[in-house]
């Protein structure tokens, strides 16, 4: 799983820890089609917005939400905190998670096209977050 930095006219975002917020978690509407001929689930994207305003983070997840999985690992973070016996039961309203502070970090990669792209390898809790 990848997650893009969107460039800038500068370039490449700078590798590094950024302070960020969470700004949405939505469903993709695209299907895609598996080696086995099978159509896959739609995908689960996060947005993430440097606090600069510099750059937008994209990160995309499996559509299946689970203990364990990475998106809720990704969303404690964000909260600070555990999710509650009824959020993992009845699920939550995204409204708890958007708008929060977070950090990401922020590392360049080579696709293999061999183009390098700025990546987030890391999300992580907002405290103490560098200065930027």
């Amino acid at each position: 799983m990848k997650i893009i930095v969107e460039q800038t006219k500068s370039g490449l975002t700078p590798q590094g820890e950024y302070a960020a917020t969470l700004k949405s978690i939505v469903a993709n509407n695209s299907t895609k089609k598996s080696k086995n001929g099978q159509y896959r689930p739609i995908n689960i994207t996060a947005t993430f917005e440097l606090a600069d305003g510099s750059a937008k983070v994209a990160k995309e997840y499996p559509p299946k939400v689970e203990v364990g999985c990475v998106l809720l690992q990704d969303i404690k973070t964000v909260l600070g905190r555990t999710l509650t016996a009824e959020e993992e039961r009845d699920g939550f309203d995204d409204s708890v998670f958007t708008d929060k502070p977070c950090r990401v970090v922020v590392v360049h990669h080579e696709g293999s096209t061999g183009k390098v792209a700025a990546t987030v390898g890391m999300v992580k809790a907002p405290d103490s977050v560098p200065a930027r």
